[in-house]
């Protein structure tokens, strides 16, 4: 690959050198994820081990995210800041353990995590000497950024406690709104490197191998938040180990009340949904529904539709009132597999709307079974 400002090669550790580590957060849609494949696009040389985390029952990200040659493992569903006791952890010592050379650990939160529980776990004793926490990189959507959707603790969090914060989208949007939106995101974290992107095409040296994790401010509470608010400690379990959420009732609630896993989900009104089916769409009825029949709560969509007129299958992409769709290369037909995400959301009725959008597939364009 030819040398451009945005690859980046690692720099020549010692022996015994502590890993870096990059957290990437950001709110729903941002461009988390492309960011991600940004990254593993441009690293020259450079093996890494990238960790990614869902939100709903079903994996979409890691299938849009472009191959790590072996380097990808994926948490199993549900936020990181809830999954932090345990597949966050054991997904640590699983990259610790593999063969051959790892420079540099990636791992991505799902658009409603709070960066903060993931951040301390590798400030744990046990990582202390093999990990180093290089920096949080916050993803912000030009367009649709707005302070009303980061009225929780977790969302204001990805941005109060980012070292870089890349303001993604920028040809979304004009000047005066993007000096807009750069102005209400220093007033939140005035220290924060913010760069201009689109389509997450940032410059790789500004945000890996940068060293710019503060520790000080992240063992700090936020204005009107305790740390026990964000995490908390208990002997013989470091920063991250547990925090505010009752995890064994929440396990409890997880068959019943599919899409509200998680406390922090809960408080600020998000749920999500998992829809697959092996018929197609049809065009014409899922566009009303895209027009008219989806919910003003619904906020972020993505995944893979298979539509009846065309018999080929698409990545799907909806942030807020806007939405994408490209021809999926991988496949030419198969099922649909979509994660809906939004706030104060009736989950049967949104599921019922989509089915209303299902037809038969003729049966020369039947799913492979």
């Amino acid at each position: 690959m030819t040398a451009s400002p945005d690859t980046f090669q690692p720099p020549v550790r010692s022996a015994g050198e502590r890993l870096p580590v990059t957290l990437v957060t950001g709110f729903l849609g941002s461009g988390k994820t492309t960011l991600v494949n940004h990254i593993l696009s441009n690293r020259q040389g450079v093996r890494a081990a990238v960790l990614v985390n869902e939100l709903g029952e079903i994996g979409i990200d890691n299938e849009l995210i472009i191959a790590a040659e072996d380097g990808m493992i994926e948490l199993s569903n549900g936020c990181i800041c809830c999954s932090v006791n345990n597949d966050l952890v054991d997904s640590i010592v699983r990259v610790l353990g593999r063969p051959g050379r790892i420079d540099h650990l990636i791992v991505e939160t799902t658009g409603v995590a709070d960066p903060l529980p993931v951040a301390l776990t590798f400030l744990r004793s046990e990582f202390r000497k093999a990990l180093r926490l290089d920096a949080i990189v916050a993803v912000a959507d030009a367009d649709q950024f707005s302070l009303e959707l980061f009225d929780g603790i977790a969302a204001r969090n990805q941005l109060r406690y980012a070292d870089a914060v890349l303001i993604n989208k920028c040809d979304c949007v004009g000047a005066e709104r993007l000096a807009q939106v750069e102005g209400q995101i220093r007033s939140m974290n005035p220290e924060a490197r913010i760069a201009h992107t689109v389509r997450g095409a940032v410059a790789l040296p500004l945000i890996l191998d940068v060293d710019l994790f503060r520790a000080g401010q992240a063992m700090a509470p936020a204005p009107g938040q305790g740390l026990g608010q964000g995490f908390a400690e208990s002997p013989g379990q470091g920063p991250g180990r547990t925090h505010d959420h009752a995890h064994p009732r929440a396990a409890a609630r997880q068959s019943a009340e599919p899409g509200r896993r998680h406390a922090h989900l809960a408080a600020d009104g998000f749920v999500s949904l998992s829809f697959e089916s092996e018929r197609p769409f049809s065009v014409v009825r899922f566009q009303a529904f895209l027009d008219a029949g989806r919910p003003p709560g619904l906020f972020r969509g993505k995944g893979f539709l298979w539509l009846a007129e065309t018999g080929r299958r698409y990545i799907f992409h909806l942030v807020g009132g806007r939405f994408s769709l490209d021809e999926d290369d991988r496949a030419d037909r198969g099922s649909n597999r979509l994660v809906l995400i939004g706030r104060d959301l009736d989950l049967g009725d949104l599921r019922a709307r989509l089915a209303d959008c299902l037809v038969d597939a003729p049966t020369d364009m039947a799913a492979p079974g």
